[in-house]
């Protein structure tokens, strides 16, 4: 198999089972029974409500009595409850697609790292087992928050893109510059302090990139494709 195909199938099985597990545990919610956001999620619920209508135009409300700068989190739960929940209706309630949508997040995100770990290494089961350490590292230090639709739990999936994302810029090449940013504006528009943080993400992971352009990875790239 080649190893693009193999670092796919690994992105897959990753994807398919962050996103199955609540499915099947928590069926009821998901598909059975109506649910209504309350607190913090209720709030964050109206702003969905005008992503939908594209009228959108900041972020989730902070305690500091200030929007967050980016509405990226609230486009993206509007787009999949447009899909899963208006059109197709798969779910019972806006609140079970919101909560799949923080689950679908986190799942591409560790996908990518799985994705890349896997051509890393070469082996599946390698890139699985680096993609399981992190998962269960992020779980320890912050709980289960692969379901929670709140834009700061979001923002984990958003940091494992980044993560990705420089780690694949610095040792696979310039082809992984587009997941670095997606992560990197990603942090920009869910929470304020990033806008400070956003050149300490991106300019080292350049900077690196820049210094070792002479891996054989990054020379591979002027004579053969990269595999």
């Amino acid at each position: 198999m080649k190893i693009q195909h193999t670092a796919l199938l690994a992105a897959c099985i990753v994807i398919a089972l962050l996103t199955g597990w609540p499915l099947w545990t928590n069926a009821s919610f998901y598909f059975i029974d109506p649910a209504l956001q309350i607190v913090d999620f209720a709030s964050n619920d109206m702003l969905v409500v005008e992503a939908k209508k594209l009228s959108l135009l900041h972020g989730h409300y902070s305690r500091a009595g200030v929007y967050h700068p980016g509405p990226f989190y609230m486009y993206w739960m509007a787009a999949c409850e447009l899909l899963l929940h208006d059109h197709l209706a798969l779910f019972s309630s806006p609140a079970a697609i919101q909560h799949f949508a923080a689950t679908l997040l986190m799942a591409l995100a560790f996908g990518s790292f799985a994705f890349l770990t896997t051509k890393l290494s070469g082996n599946v089961l390698a890139g699985l087992a680096a993609t399981a350490a992190l998962f269960g590292l992020v779980f320890l230090s912050t709980g289960n928050v692969i379901t929670a639709p709140w834009p700061p739990h979001m923002l984990v999936a958003s940091s494992v893109f980044t993560v990705s994302g420089s780690a694949g810029l610095l040792l696979r090449g310039w082809r992984w510059l587009p997941l670095l940013c997606l992560g990197a504006l990603q942090l920009l528009h869910g929470h304020a302090i990033f806008a400070g943080l956003l050149p300490l993400i991106v300019l080292p992971s350049l900077l690196f990139a820049i210094r070792w352009q002479g891996l054989p990875s990054w020379r591979s790239t002027s004579s053969t494709p990269m595999p």
